[in-house]
Order: structure tokens, then C-alpha cells, then sequence
């Protein structure tokens, strides 16, 4: 599959104030705006100088990685899956593209294509044939479902992914969290619902209801929490072309399962 990931504040982040004022008032992308971007390439100079540690928004020093985000990333690539690195970060700004080369090398992310300047990621995702879109601005999520892209909505709070998800329940393809916990394994459930129903399909279906039993079990040790992948219709994505396994009812076992996990 193919996925386009933002980079701030979805990829990585940064204590500045000057950062967090920036990200905050970034407008995102939207469906009207001519789709514009400029492709950097991996071999592109890395340029770091005393401009980058003057302010924190150009220094790759002072950027966090969002936990399990590189992890995740570089696993969805060993599976031959393609990563677009999709940002609305202006081009010609040397430092700021400077900084995020650097930052890649020094964590090792692995990816296929790094976008700058892109102010209408919905159209991207449409012309470029994306699956899935990995973002924190709600807005872009949704406007990349209106071309049949799936999202995951990359939330900073808990509270603001709950209330997400109440608000778009009816949203098949619009997924939100809080981390990136979750993340692979709800692409993997997502790779499952647009492919075509495999021969082994009770062999899958059993393995993706262990994974997530022991995902749930290790990440999330309180019954709320673990009703996210439920209600991100988990049981729903895994029922294509209207085929359910007769074999393991998964819905069932799931809320079961949360029922009883212990607080």
C-alpha cells in the first residue's frame, strides 16, 4: 500500500513556543487550494549552520520523535510498503528543509519520497493513488475520505480522540488514536478490507484478532481504551466484500473481550 505521512506534530514535534504557535495556527490542507508541492530529494545537501541554532524550528537537535512513529514507519516499509513523507512546509525555506534531512538521516526513518509545500493533501492523495493518510489535522483526514483515502487521525489527547471518534462514528474510513501504538495493526486491517478475500482467510482473521489480544493487553490494561479498535469498526474492516468468517465471530469476541479486561 501506499502512505502519506505528516511530519509535524504527526512524525515528530518540538518544545519551541515559536513551534507550537506555528503548527497551531497552520492552516490545514484544503480542498480548494491548487495542489502544489515541490519533491526533495534524499540526496539533497544538507546545509546546517549557525542560522539552525539560532531558533529551534531549524535545529534537528531540538525535534522529538512522536513515540513508536519511526518505529511503526520503518516496519510498514520493511513490508514493501511505500511512505510518502507529505508536509505543508514551505520549500524554499533552506533551513527548515535542511533541518528535516538532517533529522531523517540521524533517526534512520526509512522512506520512499519526502514532499514539501503541499497545502492540498487530499488531491495529492487522490492524483498520487495513496491508501492510507497519517495526520494530525482532522480537516485533511476528512477531506482525503471524500476520494476514498483512508486516514488515521494522529490525536495529542485521549479526550480529543474520543470525542473524535463519537462525532464521525459513521466514518468507515476515518480512524483516530492518540499514538501510534495502534497504528501498524490498523493498517494492517485496513490492507486486508481493500484487498480481495485471500485463501487463507480464516488463518488471517485468527491472527489479526491475537495480535490485537495481545496488543491490548500490553499497551492498554483498561476496558475504555480497549474498546478503540471496536469502535474503528475493527470487526467491520475485516468483513469484505460482505463475507463474514464463519469460523470466529471476531465481533463478539472482541467485545467480550474488552468487557472483561480488567481496569
Amino acid at each position: 500500500m501506499v502512505y502519506a505521512i505528516d511530519l509535524d506534530k504527526t512524525l515528530f514535534t518540538c518544545k519551541s513556543v515559536i513551534y507550537k504557535v506555528l503548527t497551531k495556527i497552520q492552516s490545514p490542507s484544503h480542498l480548494n487550494k491548487k495542489l502544489k508541492f515541490k519533491t526533495v530529494s534524499k540526496h539533497t545537501p544538507v546545509n546546517i549552520n549557525w542560522i539552525n541554532f539560532m531558533l529551534s524550528i531549524f535545529n534537528p537537535n531540538k525535534y522529538l520523535s512522536v513515540n513508536k512513529a519511526i518505529e511503526t514507519i520503518n516496519k510498514l516499509h520493511q513490508d514493501d510498503d511505500k511512505i510518502i513523507l507529505l508536509s505543508s512546509r514551505p520549500h524554499l525555506v533552506s533551513p527548515l528543509k535542511s533541518s528535516v534531512l538532517k533529522w531523517l538521516q540521524d533517526n534512520k526513518v526509512c522512506y520512499d519520497t519526502l514532499i514539501f509545500g503541499c497545502k492540498n493533501k487530499a488531491q495529492f492523495c487522490k492524483m498520487f493513488n495513496v491508501d492510507v493518510l497519517i495526520d494530525d489535522k482532522l480537516k485533511s483526514c476528512l477531506n482525503s475520505n471524500e476520494f476514498g483515502v483512508d486516514a488515521i487521525n494522529i490525536c495529542d489527547k485521549q479526550t480529543t480522540a474520543n470525542k473524535i471518534r463519537e462525532q464521525h462514528k459513521d466514518n468507515k474510513n476515518l480512524y483516530v488514536v492518540n499514538s501510534w501504538s495502534p497504528v501498524y495493526l490498523i493498517s494492517q486491517m485496513i490492507k486486508y478490507k481493500r484487498s480481495k478475500i485471500p485463501t487463507d482467510f480464516e488463518n488471517i482473521s485468527k491472527t489479526i484478532y491475537n495480535e490485537y489480544n495481545e496488543f491490548v493487553a500490553e499497551e492498554y490494561n483498561t476496558s475504555s481504551y480497549a474498546k478503540l479498535l471496536t469502535e474503528s469498526k475493527l470487526a467491520e474492516s475485516i468483513v469484505i466484500n460482505g463475507k463474514t468468517p464463519k469460523i470466529i465471530n471476531l465481533k463478539e469476541k472482541i467485545e467480550n473481550f474488552t468487557t472483561h479486561t480488567p481496569k
